[in-house]
């Protein structure tokens, strides 16, 4: 047996976590042909329709993203969909920006030094910082 439990409210402010999700989706190239573009929406909107969204859920276990796919007995009926959904309310959606990957990167290192007992909380928050802001330059150079 397996669950999923919401992630705590912090007791001292009362407020919850906002961890990132990742939501999946479909996005059209601005250079698509004019006389492909009607397809491409038809593709979308069948891949997003609700009864295609309930085959993924139940082949994959994923939250349906279209809302009247939600209220789906599929989706009423099991107890990891709805806890992750209950998580889901107090998510925020991770933003698009590839400077959040030189983000990523930078924290690893940081955390499993704090981790593996080789630096302090702060010592690792400067050193990420730092790590952070170097490797987005980078980006751009």
């Amino acid at each position: 047996d397996i669950g999923i439990a919401r992630i705590p409210k912090i007791s001292k402010t009362g407020l919850w976590p906002t961890p990132m999700f990742s939501p999946k989706g479909y996005s059209v190239n601005k250079n698509v042909k004019p006389e492909v573009l009607p397809e491409v929406i038809k593709l979308i909107e069948y891949l997003t329709s609700p009864k295609v969204e309930l085959q993924f859920t139940k082949a994959l276990g994923t939250i349906p993203s279209v809302l009247p796919a939600q209220h789906d007995s599929l989706v009423k009926n099991d107890p990891l969909i709805m806890q992750s959904k209950y998580q889901l309310d107090v998510c925020r959606p991770m933003p698009v920006v590839p400077e959040l990957r030189a983000i990523w990167d930078a924290l690893r290192p940081a955390y499993q030094s704090v981790l593996g007992g080789t630096m302090t909380p702060e010592q690792a928050a400067k050193s990420a910082q730092k790590d952070a802001e170097k490797k987005i330059k980078e980006m751009y150079e």
